[in-house]
């Protein structure tokens, strides 16, 4: 049987193998090399951190250029910047000049001078107390936080300010006196402006200096008592009153304020019966002017005798405070029984609130004595704001004589919280 041919497809071994050791020997994946530092594989990268914003730079205060200033009384002078104004408001028997910065500042200085003549430390501590009361006390935004005596011998004070409103600062008040002149340094500093005037405020304040050698003003130390005058006066009685009432007349050459008068009235036998002492209806009195008053007492024996009668003052100091800038529209009626009825209104045209807002009314006779005196509060309305208008009205029931004119005086104290000064205002 022929066979058929039978192709041999039989791989010889050796090449086999040779296959698979091909196959096995596949290349493995290329690895990229590492890189190191020498002291390791440097890590990983990541998202780089986020960027620190720059700190917000601190304002610094300019440099400015001082020029000396010296008041025109020649009492004070001081180093002032070249760019501030100068308000000078001085009187002649008060210094007062207020330093304000430029435009869109709150701060302010104050220099307030007078003439009080020499005094010991203990009277210019008392005065201090005094000026203290006068310009901090009624303002409710003041509070004192620290009052030392420096080693100068400066009396220092030191009050917070803060209006509700948002001016806010610091005021410090330097108190002494040089020769006869009684200083107030009042420096205030808004807390806005704190990083842009503090240096101006404290160079400023350093060069201050007054001139105890400069003569100026004239320093009233007391009032004569004979030179305080009763006049215009009369005594009369009313059911179980005894009224003597007048007007006080200032013949000396200064204004004058706490004025008092001393009453005692006595028997025709010259006993004294009872003895009263009692402040006139008005504060302050010019020199050659009248302010009225009125004494009454209690259970006195009929027809008694005016047997000692004094007045007390004291110079007048300047107070800013007190204002009789007031307008009055007053007419008169006639009540029952003949009574006299004056009223009327009175309105505040200044641009400052007014608080204790008191009416006078004075009711003379033909002969110019005065026979009746009332002082009316406006109780009804204890601030009168600018512009703002207030009745008022009082009935006299009885007199001390036939009326024949009156006259009526208004008087108030000043009340302004928020001085224009410290209005808050953007600072450069």
């Amino acid at each position: 049987m022929k066979r058929s041919p039978i192709t041999d497809y039989r791989i010889p071994i050796a090449l086999l193998g040779a296959l698979a050791l091909v196959a096995c020997a596949a290349p493995a994946p290329t690895v990229p090399p590492q890189v190191t530092d020498g002291l390791g594989v440097l890590p990983t990268a990541t998202q780089p951190p986020a960027a620190t914003a720059p700190p917000t730079p601190v304002p610094t205060e300019a440099t400015r250029t001082f020029a000396s200033y010296t008041h025109p009384s020649g009492v004070f002078t001081l180093n002032l910047p070249d760019d501030w104004e100068v308000l000078d408001e001085s009187s002649d028997q008060r210094l007062l000049v207020r330093l304000l910065p430029p435009v869109g500042y709150g701060s302010r200085v104050t220099v307030d001078i007078t003439n009080e003549g020499p005094m010991p430390p203990q009277e210019i501590s008392a005065l201090a107390d005094s000026y203290i009361r006068l310009h901090y006390a009624a303002q409710p935004n003041y509070t004192e936080i620290n009052r030392a005596e420096l080693p100068d011998g400066r009396l220092q004070f030191v009050f917070q300010y803060a209006d509700g409103r948002g001016a806010a600062g610091r005021e410090t008040l330097y108190i002494q006196q040089a020769g006869p002149y009684f200083t107030a340094l009042r420096v205030f500093l808004s807390n806005r402006d704190a990083p842009y005037l503090s240096g101006a405020l404290e160079t400023l304040v350093a060069s201050f200096a007054p001139d105890a050698s400069i003569l100026w003003g004239s320093a009233v130390a007391s009032i004569n008592p004979a030179e305080l005058l009763i006049a215009n006066s009369t005594l009369w009685q009313d059911d179980d009153m005894t009224y003597y009432m007048g007007e006080v007349y200032n013949a000396s050459p200064s204004e004058i304020m706490d004025v008092q008068v001393r009453i005692a009235l006595c028997s025709e036998e010259g006993v004294v019966l009872a003895e009263l002492t009692r402040p006139v209806a008005l504060r302050t009195a010019p020199s050659g002017g009248t302010v009225p008053f009125s004494v009454a007492f209690e259970n006195m024996p009929d027809d008694p005798q005016v047997c000692i009668e004094e007045v007390a003052a004291v110079p007048a100091r300047p107070d800013p405070t007190y204002s009789q800038d007031l307008l009055l529209d007053t007419g008169t009626t006639v009540g029952r029984g003949g009574s006299l009825i004056v009223g009327g209104t009175v309105t505040n045209p200044t641009l400052t609130s007014m608080t204790n807002v008191e009416i006078v009314i004075v009711i003379y006779d033909a002969e110019g004595r005065v026979i009746g005196l009332e002082s009316v509060p406006m109780e009804g309305a204890p601030q009168l704001d600018p512009g703002q208008s207030e009745a008022f009205e009082y009935t006299f029931e009885e007199l001390g004589g036939e009326a024949d004119r009156y006259m009526t005086f208004a008087q108030a104290t000043t009340f302004n919280p928020s001085d224009p000064s410290l209005a808050p205002t953007a600072t450069p």
